[in-house]
């Protein structure tokens, strides 16, 4: 392959698309893929995946749909992934389905039978795959039965062959929770026989599926539960699945608090691990604020973000947008996201932070408005926010709080040692902020959690802070702007290590500190610690740091700020 023939592979696959065939629509997607997954390729020409796209849609065959769906995961590209959605539309139509709907109906099984499991029978050995906990889980088949490792003398063939397989599963759960997760913004119901069919039934959805929370409706009765052996779980017990029943996907946004909260406390009681948040999920109720501007929302306007790692959580989270840079158009940008069942798309704009510095890159962006539009619509005309489905405007707050709640240079605790900085008075004052939803949701988390801990009776959660009483002092985990050197405070980031920060060498300070010089009176001036770390130089014997005891160290414990957005739990 070559730039001269681009020309040749791109008739052959125009051609493609009058043979409806599985293989055609397997080796289209396998080109498809090629080019625009490696653009180191010489061959590369955008001619040739277009042609490959367009041809996945015209066979509109399962096989060829499911690659469609998979290059919508993958690619980051916007104008591919326009061609994409475009392919996957012409299918739909031409089923008779919505997009959403064709998507259900070409889920791959990637080869597990209906209790989820599939064997590779190879040359030397014999391997089992199955789903566990939401991911493939593989074991052989030995003497004495199932077992993790890898039998010995097992051809290096066949470990090949069943990781291949172990990654197609593993392909299609991603693929598969992607899609479900997308369902939480879709006005969606289904019969309960489809629904069998369609979402338990299936070896890969049902996986995932049965660990969800569905609402099942008749004209009488709702009963809200998650799927099992006899019916339904439910915060008040087992109940039976209502027959002739409607089935939708629950969300909080839809549900009292009551309802809401008794589904958290049996969540953290029972243990169960759900595919994605659902039960604590957030929830984002338009403000007076935004109902009086009508057209927008300025909720999340006005923080500074780290561009770079925020330009790779908009393709994470399927966001489009123009990169930020010193070009034509590249001051403002206008991140997007589409909705297609609603017919609509988000908007969130954005621009340049630190346009006069001698940066080649755009190191810092500021967050302005969140609109609608109709997707249909090329003049972008802002649509009113009370006109915007309620399960969309969900959805996209939640994504623009991740955005700033990851990527804010709040969370830099070294932001304030850049010296002269236009943009500190923000660092400054984003500790005092009322707390995100985002953010109450994990307070809420842990609010249920840390009594489950052994070192419960020392913690306390407070509206903002987790405190922690040690034997010597009591710590407290804060904003990495709010941290001040004049108090008894430690902040404590996820990225830190435990020993980021020595200790100092006497019992009467030990506390975190900056440095590791011996801080007790009789020291002075203070000396570095011995190289033995038993105890400081100019300390009698007596003051010889005392044996390990039970302590609170770096972000096994307390490395939980709400405002920060950082969770870490001793392991």
């Amino acid at each position: 392959m070559s730039a001269a023939n681009a020309d040749v592979l791109r008739a052959a696959c125009w051609a493609a698309s009058a043979v409806t065939t599985d293989w055609a629509a397997t080796a289209l997607a396998t080109i498809a893929s090629r080019v625009l997954l490696d653009f180191s390729d010489i061959w590369f020409s955008a001619r040739v995946p277009n042609a490959c796209i367009y041809s996945l849609g015209e066979i509109a065959l399962p096989a060829a749909v499911t690659s469609l769906l998979d290059l919508q995961r993958t690619v980051r590209h916007a104008g591919f992934r326009k061609q994409i959605d475009a392919a996957l539309a012409s299918a739909a139509r031409r089923a008779g389905l919505s997009p959403s709907q064709l998507a259900e109906r070409v889920v791959p099984d990637a080869g597990l039978t209906a209790s989820r499991q599939r064997v590779i029978a190879g040359a030397s050995a014999t391997a089992r795959i199955a789903i566990g906990d939401g991911q493939p889980q593989t074991e052989w088949l030995t003497p004495a039965g199932w077992a993790g490792q890898i039998p010995a003398g097992t051809d290096g063939q066949d470990v090949k062959l069943v990781k291949l397989a172990a990654k197609e599963v593993r392909n299609a759960i991603v693929s598969e929770r992607v899609r479900l997760e997308g369902l939480l913004a879709i006005e969606r119901s289904w019969s309960l026989a489809g629904w069998r069919r369609l979402y338990l039934e299936h070896p890969v959805t049902g996986s995932l599926a049965s660990g969800l929370i569905w609402v099942f409706g008749t004209e009488t009765v709702s009963v809200t539960g998650i799927p099992s052996r006899d019916g339904l779980e439910t915060p008040a017990g087992e109940q039976d699945i209502p027959a002739a029943s409607h089935v939708r996907l629950w969300h909080p946004a839809r549900s009292g608090t009551a309802d809401v909260a008794a589904w958290r406390d049996y969540l953290v009681a029972s243990g169960r691990r759900q595919p994605f948040t659902q039960a604590f999920r957030e929830v984002y109720l338009p403000t007076p604020a935004e109902l009086e501007t009508r057209t927008y929302s300025n909720r999340f306007a006005g923080h500074i973000l780290r561009y770079q790692q925020t330009f790779a959580l908009f393709k994470e989270r399927g966001w489009t947008t123009n990169y930020l840079g010193r070009h034509d158009s590249g001051y403002e940008g206008r991140a997007r996201r589409d909705f297609p069942e609603a017919g609509l798309t988000a908007i969130f704009d954005h621009y340049q932070a630190d346009a006069d510095s001698d940066s080649r890159t755009v190191e810092l962006c500021s967050t302005d408005r969140v609109t609608f539009c109709r997707t249909s619509d090329r003049r972008r005309t802002p649509v009113a926010l009370d006109e915007v489905p309620d399960l969309v405007f969900f959805e996209t707050m939640r994504d623009v709080d991740l955005f700033v709640a990851v990527t804010s240079i709040a969370l830099d605790p070294q932001w304030a040692d850049r010296g002269d900085n236009p943009h500190l008075d923000y660092w400054h004052g984003s500790s005092l902020n009322e707390l995100s939803q985002s953010a109450a949701v994990r307070r809420d988390a842990l609010a249920r959690l840390l009594p489950k801990l052994t070192i419960a009776p020392q913690l306390e959660l407070t509206d903002r802070h987790l405190l922690v009483r040690g034997l010597l002092n009591t710590y407290k985990s804060i904003s990495a702007a709010a941290a001040s050197s004049s108090s008894r405070m430690t902040a404590i980031s996820a990225s830190s290590p435990p020993e980021a920060t020595p200790r100092s060498c006497c019992p009467s300070t030990m506390i975190k500190s900056s440095a590791s010089s011996c801080r007790k009176p009789s020291c002075s001036p203070p000396t570095t610690r011995s190289p033995t770390g038993r105890s400081c130089r100019n300390c009698p014997p007596g003051n010889a740091r005392p044996p390990p005891r039970p302590s609170f160290r770096g972000s096994r414990v307390c490395g939980f700020s709400p405002a920060a957005g950082s969770v870490n739990f001793p392991r």
